[in-house]
C-alpha cells in the first residue's frame, strides 16, 4: 500500500506516486524528482503548483518556517516537468 499525503495547494489526499514531492533546498522550495532528498517534504498535485505558490503561507505552513513563494508560473513548469520524468520512470 502507498502512503496517502496531502496537496499543499487544493488540498486533496492522494497516493504519493500521484504527487510531486518538493524541499526547502539552500532557504528556497525545490522540486524532488526523486522523492529522497533528505528533510522535511510537502507535496503538490502536478496540476495545482501554480495555485499553491500562489497560496498565502502555504509552503511555510509546510516548511514549518519563514518561506518565500516560487514564481508561480516557473514553478508550475518544474513541477508538470518532475511529474512527467516520474511518469516516465515508472513505466
Amino acid at each position: 500500500m502507498t502512503p496517502v499525503r496531502t496537496c499543499i495547494g487544493c488540498g486533496r489526499k492522494a497516493d504519493r506516486d500521484e504527487l510531486v514531492r518538493l524541499v526547502l533546498a539552500r532557504g528556497e522550495v525545490a522540486v524532488d524528482p526523486s522523492g529522497a532528498e533528505p528533510g522535511r517534504g510537502g507535496h503538490v498535485c502536478p496540476g495545482c503548483a501554480a495555485q499553491a505558490a500562489g497560496k498565502k503561507g502555504a509552503f511555510s505552513r509546510t516548511f514549518r518556517t519563514s518561506v518565500r513563494p516560487p514564481d508561480p508560473e516557473r514553478f508550475a513548469e518544474e513541477v508538470r516537468a518532475a511529474a512527467s520524468e516520474g511518469k516516465r520512470r515508472k513505466g
